[in-house]
């Protein structure tokens, strides 16, 4: 099965959160839907930061589109999660 090499960043949480870089590239299987590209990405060495506080809120943008919000481990989906995806690149948009 072929594969999909997709890009994956996020926004800075903090200050000192910009010393190591947050982009990476994954790859992903040819004909994985949405949940599971997502599912994928946010899998090791891909990581999101935490804050002090312990509540973090990301909204999940592919190609610039919003797709889905994460609150802790939980996603909510704003587009079918089964549909092929199809994006290049994954942005995690922090929301304090």
């Amino acid at each position: 099965m072929s594969e999909r090499i997709v890009v994956v960043d996020r926004d800075s949480v903090s200050a000192g959160d910009d010393i190591d870089p947050h982009r990476t590239e994954v790859r992903l299987p040819e004909g994985a839907t949405v949940e599971e590209a997502l599912r994928a990405v946010l899998e090791p060495p891909f990581h999101l930061a935490r804050v002090k506080e312990g509540h973090t809120s990301w909204a999940v943008e592919v190609d610039g589109s919003f797709v889905a919000s994460l609150e802790g481990a939980v996603i909510r989906f704003a587009v079918d999660p089964d549909e092929p995806f199809r994006g290049r690149e994954v942005f995690f948009r922090y929301r304090p």
